[in-house]
């Protein structure tokens, strides 16, 4: 027998329009969870796609620029390749494409455009040897209607291949010869010097060098004189000039400028009695120096000298200069001059006794 359920047991069902809103709520879920899986399938084939479009593009362009290279158009084709950057081997065919770009402008005479384009590549193989090649053939051009002044300015901002070198010195050669005739024989020698090897451009630039070095130290600039010397000898002779310098030297030597002499006179190398004048003007010149309370400076020369008792001078000035250390209380400094003053009568015991004082054992 089947047991009727009373209305009491009966459940209650929510009202009508409730469930059309949950059940319109139920179907908006399902749309929109389908909405965001069409979505999501697009944006993965999407993302799956966009680098293989990418890659068609790539390939088209590349293709593209092989045609271009293909039938010498290698403006264009240069252009594509700088546009790939790194995709197969576009690098090494935009080099390629420069170069050949760059030869072109040469046939035509573009010189200064070549040289650019060349300079873009180094340092790739040969680069700079066309660069500078171009840059020798601008120069020729602008020497047709520039000065030497300006091709020089030029020439002198980059490497030059050697027939451009050959090409600057000729012109500096030139301008030394022009320098010279006008009575500037300062630039005259500065531009011989800068023309060397060519001609005898090492031999003029010595000569004038030497002429200024000596007119120098008739007029009290010895330093400057000596250096000019100097660099005259390195031009040409090494002996250049050792009879003037003897001269010079010794009669600055009994004109009481001990120090001037001694720089003139070691120009002057072994000639004559050189040596015993250097000698000797070493020697007055490290008493003057002891005058005016230099002390390191005047053993220095003592030291430059065998003249008379240069050397008992040199120790007595290590030993004095230990002495006043020691009453300044720094026996640590005072230590070294008494031990550098050797053989000078007091040196030996008051090394000792510096020792003692800093409490070191007796060597």
């Amino acid at each position: 027998m089947v047991r009727v359920p009373s209305d009491s047991m009966t459940p209650e069902l929510p009202p009508l329009p409730v469930m059309e809103r949950c059940l319109a709520r139920l179907r908006m879920r399902r749309r929109l969870f389908r909405l965001f899986l069409l979505l999501g399938l697009s944006t993965s084939v999407l993302l799956l796609l966009l680098p293989l479009r990418e890659q068609t593009r790539l390939r088209r362009d590349y293709v593209s620029a092989m045609t271009h290279m293909e039938e010498g158009r290698w403006t264009q084709a240069a252009s594509l390749f700088e546009n790939l950057g790194d995709y197969e081997d576009s690098p090494a065919l935009l080099r390629t494409c420069l170069t050949r770009q760059g030869l072109v402008c040469m046939q035509e005479e573009k010189w200064e455009e070549a040289e650019e384009i060349f300079r873009s590549i180094i340092p790739w193989p040969s680069a700079r040897r066309l660069a500078e090649d171009a840059l020798y053939h601008r120069a020729l051009e602008k020497l047709k209607t520039s000065s030497a002044d300006d091709v020089l300015l030029m020439l002198s901002s980059a490497s030059l291949s050697p027939e451009a070198m050959e090409l600057a010195r000729r012109l500096w050669y030139a301008k030394g010869e022009h320098a010279l005739q006008a009575g500037n024989s300062a630039e005259a020698a500065s531009a011989f010097e800068k023309a060397v090897p060519f001609s005898d451009a090492s031999a003029r630039a010595s000569s004038l060098l030497l002429d200024q070095g000596l007119s120098m130290f008739r007029s009290g600039q010895i330093h400057e004189g000596a250096e000019r010397i100097r660099k005259a000898r390195e031009l040409g002779t090494p002996s250049l000039g050792e009879r003037e310098c003897l001269d010079t030297g010794r009669l600055l030597l009994e004109a009481g400028k001990p120090g001037d002499a001694a720089e003139v006179l070691e120009l002057a190398g072994s000639l004559g009695n050189a040596p015993l004048l250097l000698s000797r003007a070493r020697y007055q010149q490290g008493e003057a120096l002891l005058e005016r309370g230099l002390d390191e400076e005047a053993a220095t020369a003592f030291l430059a000298s065998s003249w008379m008792d240069a050397g008992t001078r040199v120790l007595k000035i290590y030993y004095e200069k230990g002495l006043r250390l020691m009453e300044e209380g720094q026996p640590e400094k005072a230590l070294r001059f008494f031990r550098q003053a050797g053989t000078y009568p007091g040196a030996r015991e008051q090394y000792q006794e510096t020792l003692r004082t800093l409490g070191d054992p007796l060597p």
